[in-house]
């Protein structure tokens, strides 16, 4: 059996025990699994079946990279945080997509750089590095409502996630232009020609996955927050934050090992301004987001902070050590047992 008749199985047997254990403790971490590995697999799906598609209608691998591939980086966070805010579970949404940011930076990065010392690109350092803290400041900007009508001291209101949204579409764009050669920004795509049609079915089998791994942890998610009376942006900074980020987490760790860092960190980079500014532009236009104020003086300023952090580490060596790696992981250490902490008492 190849590794996707495993999962297969994983899924049908974990889905399964989630009916035995319904409404329990176990049922509900027995879905939240299963629902990762359907969304993982669904995006991966997607971005496959996308990639190939545009190369085989010709489209110029540079801007299949810096558009469907950048996508696919966040597409577990696209989907979790839009259906999560669609029923209302805002919290989840945006403690989703801050918990990421953090996580990527502090725990990603961190352990990979522990794994291999990694390098990073002229352009990472100069561009995208910059625009990521950039894209916090925004947001911090557009939670004070000073650009909506949105009733409340802190929302990210409809108007607020447009403008993030074309934010977004102005940096793809911005990097489509400035990117000269394909050098620049290494992808890696699958030269095999795939018939259209079976295409067309991988993509459509991926955005199911995607729709259904992502109904799966939320309902999760809500049924363990609502069992111990945790807030569900807590759940959302946390257990939904880290089942999203794994695939990033996995990834660079396999780079790490093969000793394929040189993108590592430019990836992370992109996927955090992804989260900022399109997972949350779309999560706020299908639902106004109101934010907590401890929310904005803690979670969004140690987003801050650490982001901060990567960007003085880079800056001078063009390099993420393995000391650096270390403080960061404990600085996200730090950071989740204050947490739990709070959870606690």
């Amino acid at each position: 059996m190849n590794s996707k008749g495993i999962q297969g199985f994983l899924v049908v047997l974990l889905f399964a025990l989630g009916i035995f254990f319904n409404a329990t403790t176990a049922g509900f971490v027995f879905w939240f699994l299963s629902g990762l590995i359907v969304l993982v697999n669904g995006a991966d799906y997607l971005v496959n079946g996308a990639s190939n598609l545009a190369s085989n209608l010709r489209v110029p691998p540079l801007i299949i990279g810096l558009t469907i591939v950048a996508f696919g980086t966040s597409l577990s966070e696209l989907a979790v945080s839009a259906i999560a805010s669609f029923y209302g579970n805002v919290g989840i949404s945006v403690g989703n997509v801050v918990g990421s940011n953090i996580l990527n930076i502090g725990l990603v990065l961190g352990i990979t750089a522990i794994i291999y010392p990694l390098k990073v690109q002229n352009s990472t350092v100069k561009k995208e590095t910059p625009f990521m803290i950039l894209s916090g400041v925004i947001m911090i900007i557009l939670c004070l409502n000073f650009l909506d009508f949105t009733p409340g001291l802190f929302v990210i209101g409809r108007i607020d996630g447009l403008m993030m949204f074309a934010i977004f579409i102005g940096f793809i764009y911005y990097l489509i232009k400035t990117t000269k050669r394909k050098k620049d920004f290494p992808i890696h795509l699958p030269r095999k020609h795939e018939k259209t049609w079976r295409l067309i079915l991988l993509i459509i089998f991926g955005l199911a996955g995607i729709l259904i791994g992502a109904q799966l942890l939320i309902q999760s998610s809500v049924g363990i927050a609502r069992i111990y009376g945790i807030s569900e942006l807590i759940i959302g900074l946390t257990i939904v934050a880290l089942g999203t980020s794994l695939p990033e987490l996995a990834t660079n760790i396999s780079a790490a090992l093969k000793k394929q860092h040189d993108i590592a960190v430019g990836n992370i980079v992109g996927s955090n301004i992804s989260n900022t500014l399109l997972v949350l532009g779309v999560a706020a236009m299908i639902r106004p987001i109101p934010v907590d104020l401890s929310f904005m003086t803690l979670d969004i300023t140690v987003m801050m902070v650490i982001s901060l952090i990567l960007m003085l580490f880079i800056f001078t060596k063009r390099e993420l050590s393995r000391t650096e790696g270390i403080a960061l992981v404990l600085f996200y250490a730090i950071y989740a047992s204050y947490l739990m902490f709070s959870v606690m008492v």
